[in-house]
């Protein structure tokens, strides 16, 4: 017992030297070794809820905002009522571009109740967070807006407006609906398409990070003044921590498609996704995903007996790996590269053989949040597409305004796009 007692009293002392000498360090500004004193106070005593705090904001000062919300997330394992340190963490998430991990942690504190003034704080951070408008201009240079081997460039503008609300009722549930106008205008074609997306949820929280969604989307497009498509979907996804760094996602999707333009591109289009998003790699976040996904058509090609076939009924899988790192304060970089890999299941029509399709995509970008509410945002893509069979290049209006169009034959563009995104 002498010698318990003498240990824990060694440990208690050396605690308080490395604390002391990270502050003074800390007020150094000499925040490399203030971060290497708090860590030896974390390893001493790992249930220490000043020395995760301590070390946190050490990070905060190396602008290394992943490990920093490492070091809060442990020490409201310790103190999971702490609201100082919630808050702290969801600012975070704000800065990371995170807006569902940042409500998760203002809800809890707004189920709990408390003086008026902090929940009407936490409130308007939420307001901020999700405005319930936003309005987006982007304008985007597409090398191939065609998608064929020759090539027709042209120059498009989007302008992307919601109105959102969320309503919090009960502990872990919330609810809500977003209603997304869209128009895109091509310069050069010197066409116009509207679009019009209504979006319900209901979110069940089953604790911090971790929870279940249930979802319906309708959408509606317009070429030229005329109803060109129109799709709904069903969704179910589900979240949750896997590790203290890594986060675990999966959905599964039911959707379909109704093309005005050609009903064959009507179809129904199941899919099954997941992704594991891990923080700290190379100063950032790295998230690997994965999809399986089919399109089953309900219309067949061609008009003799030889010649029928159901063309755009395919199977596939699309692994994407990306990186999302801050650069500096209100700066993200955004990487990403994509591979898909579509396998059709009837003969072409015409052809007689199978289509398989395999595609590229590389982005790079970056997001930079300047005052609340405003972000500016510019991204480069490249795309390509590579078949075994020829494509028919197919109109531009199918192009535009039908997403299974994009699989036809070889193609290589690039895209370059500017935006800016105003919350109110």
């Amino acid at each position: 017992l002498i010698a318990l007692g003498s240990e824990s009293l060694t440990s208690r002392a050396q605690i308080r030297l490395h604390l002391l000498k990270g502050v003074v360090f800390g007020k150094q500004q000499r925040f490399e070794e203030a971060r290497a004193e708090f860590q030896k106070v974390v390893q001493i005593d790992p249930q220490l809820k000043v020395g995760y705090l301590n070390l946190a904001l050490a990070h905060l000062k190396l602008k290394d905002q992943y490990a920093a919300a490492d070091a809060f997330k442990k020490a409201l394992e310790i103190d999971p009522k702490d609201r100082a340190i919630r808050v702290r963490l969801a600012g975070i998430y704000e800065d990371l571009g995170r807006p569902y991990d940042a409500l998760d942690l203002y809800q809890g504190i707004l189920e709990e109740g408390g003086e008026e003034p902090f929940l009407q704080e936490v409130e308007e951070r939420i307001n901020l967070l999700f405005g319930t408008i936003s309005f987006s201009y982007q304008v985007t240079y597409d090398s191939n807006i065609n998608l064929t081997q020759n090539a027709f460039s042209d120059l498009k503008s989007d302008i992307i407006s919601q109105y959102q609300r969320f309503f919090l009722f009960g502990e872990g549930w919330r609810s809500g609906f977003r209603l997304t106008p869209s128009m895109t205008m091509f310069h050069r074609s010197q066409v116009s398409i509207l679009g019009t997306q209504l979006g319900l949820f209901v979110d069940r929280r089953g604790g911090y990070q971790s929870g279940v969604s249930l979802g319906y989307n309708l959408r509606v497009g317009f070429f030229e003044g005329s109803l060109s498509d129109r799709s709904q979907e069903l969704s179910v996804d589900g979240f949750g921590p896997a590790g203290v760094s890594s986060t675990f996602t999966g959905s599964l999707r039911l959707r379909y498609a109704d093309s005005v333009v050609n009903d064959i591109y009507d179809g129904i289009q199941p899919s099954v996704s997941a992704s594991l998003a891990t923080d700290g790699i190379l100063g950032g976040r790295v998230t690997l995903s994965g999809a399986v996904y089919a399109n089953l058509n309900t219309k067949e090609v061609g008009n003799s007996p030889d010649q029928k076939g159901d063309d755009y009924a395919y199977v596939g899988a699309s692994p994407t790996l990306s990186f999302d790192r801050p650069l500096v304060q209100g700066v993200n970089l955004n990487l990403s590269y994509g591979y898909s890999l579509q396998s059709y299941l009837h003969p072409d029509s015409e052809l007689k053989k199978r289509r398989v399709n395999q595609g590229h995509s590389i982005n790079a970008g970056v997001t930079v949040g300047l005052e609340r509410g405003l972000q500016v945002y510019l991204r480069g893509t490249w795309l390509t597409n590579r078949s075994n069979l020829s494509g028919i290049a197919p109109e531009l209006e199918q192009v535009l305004t039908s997403e299974k169009t994009n699989s036809l034959g070889d193609y290589t563009k690039w895209l370059g796009t500017f935006g800016i995104r105003l919350l109110f």
